[in-house]
């Protein structure tokens, strides 16, 4: 299972057994793809083909893709925690962009919240091109979409592909 996740309601002596994925991805996990894999099978090891359509013994999986560029408010939080968060200048950069939030002070929890811009990488981009064009770092560009931060991208100097989406919070008073 992913980092934080967790099976719950798993009950091995329930017919039929029931267990439900519980998974808040942390910060760090955004704009990455996980496979969850699950395989059945009785206290005995006995398993059975059929049951759903899944051969019996063989793993059943699913691809979990974490949005690039959104977070889901949770109980307690605000715009100014997710702002600081994500290394907003203030609440108010990310109100201005989710105009859904008419009253920003009262989210609900599990409101869907956009961090930043999804800016498509024009051809012979860079991560070094597109901080300049936004007035950010390299750095914030890399903790924001923490999939390119990897050695061989920075020994190449942070090559972009064309129309490769990665997510900004574009500094507005530069």
């Amino acid at each position: 299972l992913p980092q934080g996740a967790w099976l719950e309601g798993a009950n091995v002596s329930a017919n039929p057994a029931v267990a439900t994925l519980r998974w808040k991805p942390a910060r760090g996990q955004d704009s990455l793809a996980y496979d969850v894999c699950v395989t059945a099978a009785d206290s005995r090891g006995v398993s059975t083909v059929g049951g759903y359509g899944l051969p019996g013994r063989e793993p059943y999986c699913i691809r979990v893709e974490v949005a690039r560029c959104r977070y889901c408010l949770q109980q307690g939080e605000s715009l100014d925690t997710i702002s600081q968060l994500y290394g907003a200048r203030s609440w108010l950069d990310l109100w201005a962009g989710n105009p859904s939030l008419v009253r920003p002070a009262a989210a609900a929890a599990l409101s869907p919240v956009t961090v930043g811009v999804l800016y498509g990488a024009a051809p012979h981009d860079s991560l070094t091109a597109v901080a300049a064009k936004f007035g950010v770092t390299v750095s914030q560009i890399l903790s924001w979409n923490p999939d390119l931060a990897t050695e061989a991208s920075r020994t190449a100097g942070y090559p972009l592909l064309p129309d490769q989406q990665i997510c900004v919070l574009p500094n507005t008073c530069a």
